[in-house]
């Protein structure tokens, strides 16, 4: 329910995301398309292009956010008309394991339906597999983080916040808020 965790390569391996990847695409209709985003280790990065690499497999269609926080994933899916999205990044209990959280229209954690649809496609290993010229391309949108900051700043009241003389401190722990928060913050 929560997504995918494992430690990188021992449970989780470049295989199993490629297969999962695969598995997911198979899930989706043929042309799908789906954004994808990540924290900034090493590990993360490999584990997403080979989940990168198992939904192109399938036909379907991938915008790289690279590196920037799931909830700008969420946002593109749900603004963008995307079919679903996933990230890569620490599991919140243990730094040592990776988590794939994935994530269906409108920015939700998968339905219980999509589940099963997945795990049915990697358990049984009856995966998708487009021709010559049906593979998947990768895209990287312009400007994600941009929109995200200015949809989040719509919603807030900046002025009232000001007068309140509020003093905010983030420590980014090298995370990929870091590439997002200083748009949002910047004019308070």
């Amino acid at each position: 329910k929560d997504g995918v965790t494992g430690l990188v390569n021992v449970d989780l391996t470049p295989e199993i995301a490629v297969r999962l990847g695969a598995a997911l695409g198979t899930a989706l209709k043929r042309g799908a398309r789906v954004v994808a985003s990540r924290e900034s280790a090493p590990a993360y990065r490999m584990i997403k292009r080979a989940m990168i690499s198992g939904l192109n497999s399938t036909g379907v269609q991938v915008a790289d956010l690279r590196t920037l926080p799931a909830p700008v994933g969420k946002h593109l899916l749900k603004t963008q008309g995307y079919d679903a999205a996933f990230h890569v990044g620490a599991h919140s209990t243990d730094p040592e394991a990776v988590q794939i959280r994935l994530f269906e229209h409108p920015g939700i954690s998968l339905t219980e339906l999509l589940q099963k649809e997945i795990d049915k496609h990697y358990t049984r290993q009856e995966l998708r597999r487009a021709t010559y010229a049906e593979v998947g391309s990768i895209s990287y949108p312009a400007r994600a983080r941009e929109s995200y900051a200015a949809d989040l700043l719509a919603g807030l009241d900046v002025e009232k916040i000001e007068r309140r003389g509020f003093r905010i401190v983030v420590d980014y722990g090298y995370s990929a808020g870091s590439f997002v928060l200083p748009l949002v913050l910047g004019p308070l």
